[in-house]
């Protein structure tokens, strides 16, 4: 290395910053510059923003059951997203449902009376107890309404019959308004 030339031990120590792959010497400022700092604010404000919904995540979370279809509110599903469910339709038909695989969990609401009110049944008058997670037996009209996974239970409810009429949900308080506000800030998150 040439006299003014980085040593490892300075870009070790955090004294020097890289450009690229080579050690070319970049000085590192006390204060960032305006577009970088306006990146960090936008950050900051991201995590903020992401730590207030885990918490209302948190605090709404009710438990993961086996939910009959009949009981999941019949989503519709915009014509942009067919594709997605005739996709999932042929998957379904050719390789089964996956339905106990926490990735193909579907999200949704359901009312907390409601749900308070079944729950104690959930563990005894389970149809199917060798399954993980519990059946919530929903009585007829008591439903739940997906805000995640949407194209799975449309795609669902065309494929399975008899006893298999049924998914995995995540559920979450009907009054967590704000997880729901939130799906719809993020579109893509709905389906």
């Amino acid at each position: 290395m040439g006299v003014g030339d980085p040593h490892v031990s300075d870009i070790e120590d955090g004294s020097l910053g890289l450009h690229s792959r080579f050690l070319l010497p970049v000085p590192v400022t006390s204060s960032p510059c305006p577009l970088l700092r306006s990146a960090m604010n936008a950050q900051a404000s991201a995590t903020s923003y992401d730590i207030k919904i885990n918490s209302l995540q948190k605090d709404a979370a009710l438990g993961t059951y086996r939910i009959r279809l009949e009981n999941v509110e019949l989503p519709v599903i915009p014509q942009d997203r067919q594709k997605n469910v005739d996709r999932l339709k042929r998957i379904f038909k050719t390789q089964e449902c996956l339905r106990l695989d926490p990735q193909n969990y579907v999200s949704a609401t359901i009312d907390a009376e409601v749900f308070h009110r079944r729950v104690q049944r959930a563990e005894r008058q389970d149809s199917d107890p060798s399954l993980s997670p519990p059946e919530l037996l929903l009585a007829l009209g008591e439903e739940v309404r997906c805000i995640h996974g949407k194209c799975r239970i449309k795609a669902a409810d065309s494929i399975l019959k008899g006893r298999h009429r049924w998914w995995t949900v995540s559920l979450y308080k009907t009054e967590i308004g704000m997880l729901q506000q939130f799906s719809s800030l993020f579109p893509f998150l709905r389906y």
